[in-house]
């Protein structure tokens, strides 16, 4: 649900139009997708992908974590 509403958040305030109007959602994607030199598609991929791909890589490293302190203990 953060994750929701920190893309929200960024999606209202970055752009030049600011709101969640048309072209509020436009000028928001497009200024998150200009930061890897793309555009609004950039941005949707950006503000889909990215917090799936951070929480893969969380859960990954608590689940090695969890490994390496089990094998330990043996």
């Amino acid at each position: 649900m953060t994750g929701v509403v920190g893309d929200l958040a960024a999606i209202y305030s970055m752009g030049s139009v600011v709101g969640f109007s048309g072209a509020g959602i436009a000028s928001g994607l497009a200024t998150i997708g200009s930061v890897v030199g793309g555009g609004m598609l950039a941005g949707v991929v950006m503000t889909t992908v990215a917090p799936v791909v951070v929480a893969i890589a969380i859960s990954t490293a608590i689940q090695s974590a969890s490994q390496n302190n089990s094998q330990g203990s043996r």
